[in-house]
């Protein structure tokens, strides 16, 4: 769990638009200092709008507003960061999580913006399933496109419904025991996952994308672009996704030994009758 404690300090703001910000913040201070030390202000045509103390203090004014950018810049942001203890910036890892196997990356790609492509990246969370459903299982939140179809009733004919509107209209199920599928993922599962999407702790702040299979459970949030990740460090908990996911996991695996447990107890039923 050493990664959850990673806390890059000194590290932050420390780009080419932090010096760009920096640089206007120096020549707003000395215009100021130009026009105090000259005690006129003039336009770009040379017509004077003032001049003596109102030019002196128009001057000290932007002198002030430089000064506390700079200061602000280098001191003042930077501090409030370190006093955020949701500060997390993770470096790519694989680790055990309550005894579930998981990994989680940064993927960089670029998008394309007007004609130029733009780098940005993805948050990439992975954990496995302690044992294999065996389903076929798919399940996939929807986009905002699939969603609309949803809503118009383009794709109800072709997924699985669990009779939660929010679940299924949030949700698309592929799998191919359905009876089964239904067994497996009761009311009390299908609860927790609905809730998940309605209030789970982002990563960043978009809204990602679960996808639940046989073998593992995926998280993709994104996309953000390379500025994000240093002007605005993420203030989602990471470490209470992965608990919120693996609790969902473990309700899954739990309602999987139930019917397994049932269906031993109704063999050894018929074997003694």
């Amino acid at each position: 769990m050493e990664e959850f404690k990673k806390f890059p300090k000194g590290t932050i703001r420390r780009n080419h638009n932090f010096y760009g910000e920096a640089f206007i913040a120096a020549i707003i201070m000395l215009l100021g200092f130009q026009i105090a030390s000259a005690e006129r202000l003039t336009n770009r045509a040379g017509t004077l709008i003032c001049e003596g103390q109102p030019a002196i203090l128009f001057g000290t004014l932007l002198i002030c507003f430089g000064a506390y950018i700079l200061y602000y810049l280098f001191f003042k942001a930077e501090s409030e960061e370190l006093k955020l203890g949701d500060f997390h910036e993770l470096d790519d890892f694989e680790e055990s999580i309550d005894g579930y196997k998981t990994k989680f990356t940064v993927e960089n790609t670029v998008t394309v913006a007007g004609t130029s492509c733009v780098p940005v990246f993805y948050y990439r969370l992975e954990i496995r399933f302690n044992q294999k459903l065996d389903l076929g299982l798919d399940i996939k939140q929807r986009d905002r496109v699939e969603h609309f179809l949803w809503l118009i009733g383009f794709t109800r004919f072709f997924d699985v419904h669990t009779m939660n509107h929010h679940f299924d209209s949030q949700y698309r199920v592929k799998c191919v025991n359905v009876e089964l599928f239904k067994s497996i993922f009761d009311y009390g599962i299908v609860r927790m996952l609905e809730e998940f999407d309605r209030d789970y702790p982002p990563i960043r702040k978009k809204n990602g994308i679960l996808r639940v299979t046989d073998t593992f459970v995926r998280y993709v949030e994104g996309p953000y672009s390379e500025d994000s990740r240093i002007f605005d460090p993420h203030r989602g908990k990471i470490e209470d996704l992965f608990r919120e996911l693996i609790k969902i996991m473990r309700a899954i695996e739990n309602s999987v030994s139930r019917l397994s447990l049932k269906g031993t107890d109704a063999q050894g039923s018929i074997e003694g009758a």
